[in-house]
């Protein structure tokens, strides 16, 4: 994942998940829905992780205006245009 996408906290510090139910609690609490979720597995060029695997949500959420679109949620390029 680019470094820009990375969810950070208002002071710019990463946000890390310790599950992948941890995350989709905090998208939840935001408001999102999950609508599909699709797992990738494909082999990597990396020899010490010759599989690897990747799980994609698609997510809706219901909003009256695109400003709620993205409330809660703060990208570490997002932050920087801020500044």
């Amino acid at each position: 994942m680019p470094s820009e996408s990375l969810l950070v906290d208002e002071n710019g510090k990463e946000i890390v998940f310790n599950s992948h139910v941890s995350l989709l609690n905090y998208m939840s609490k935001l408001g999102w829905q999950v609508e599909e979720q699709m797992s990738l597995r494909f082999v990597s060029i990396d020899r010490d992780n010759p599989i690897d695997q990747r799980i994609n949500w698609y997510m809706s959420k219901t909003v009256d205006n695109d400003e709620q679109i993205s409330e809660g949620i703060l990208t570490k390029g997002m932050l920087e245009k801020k500044k």
